[in-house]
């Protein structure tokens, strides 16, 4: 009977300098964690100006102790535009940039309001170099679509990057890509482009997707983020009184 058992489940264990997790997930309900985390915590970022829409990306919700926060690419935001978090079912969530680092396209939004469906995942991060040939998932909104749950597999990988064979389109730019197991690796970023032969110019290659590494956003960095905007929100508070 427990020879059945153990084969039936799949033993992850997770650690880094902040966090030591043992999950144990039954095989035959939920082997791919990664595909149910990534779809049901995507969100699209809605960039807005005075004028009106100007855009959108896409990102993802986590969590960290009992306080939300959402992962996207650096180049989706701007502190000079506002942004608002959509979820699948329309309802919309408003947020602010708490942390921006341009050199690896990744940003954290806190966001403020109340979530209908999306269901936030824990922020565990795989920390592993060689990932070439491994199956990623993620959810986005290319184009004109919604929530498009996608995989891809990797073909090229470093602590900083990860080169996917896979789809995106703008849009897409801020999806969380995760592993089998649940884990984020990255964040999409970008699509290269090639010379179009035909009509001239420059064409996207969207079956090639930039995926940055989210090693470079440890737990204690988020936290740090969230205590400082933790802060600043307090002190607004006081000064209106």
């Amino acid at each position: 009977m427990w020879l059945l058992l153990i084969l039936s489940c799949r033993l992850f264990y997770y650690t880094d300098n902040e966090v030591s997790q043992v999950e144990v997930t039954k095989v035959v309900s939920g082997w791919n964690v990664g595909t149910n985390r990534s779809y049901s915590s995507s969100l699209k970022v809605l960039v807005m100006t005075d004028d009106g829409p100007k855009g959108h990306g896409s990102a993802n919700l986590f969590y960290y102790y009992n306080q939300l926060f959402v992962v996207t690419a650096a180049h989706v935001v701007d502190r000079e535009d506002q942004h608002l978090l959509e979820e699948a079912d329309g309802n919309v969530v408003s947020c602010t940039i708490i942390y921006r680092d341009l050199a690896h396209d990744i940003a954290v939004l806190k966001p403020y309001g109340d979530f209908t469906i999306t269901k936030p995942s824990p922020y565990l991060v795989n920390m592993q170099k060689d990932m070439v040939t491994r199956e990623l998932y993620y959810a986005g909104n290319p184009g004109k679509l919604n929530h498009v749950l996608i995989k891809g597999f990797t073909s090229d990988s470093d602590n900083e990057r990860i080169i996917m064979q896979s789809f995106a389109w703008p849009g897409s730019s801020g999806s969380v890509v995760f592993d089998t197991a649940g884990r984020v690796v990255g964040v999409v970023s970008a699509i290269p482009l090639a010379p179009n032969f035909i009509e001239g110019g420059m064409m996207p290659m969207s079956q090639i997707v930039l995926v940055q590494r989210l090693m470079v956003l440890p737990r204690k960095t988020v936290r740090e983020a969230l205590m400082n905007e933790k802060r600043r929100v307090e002190s607004w508070n006081s000064d209106q009184r």
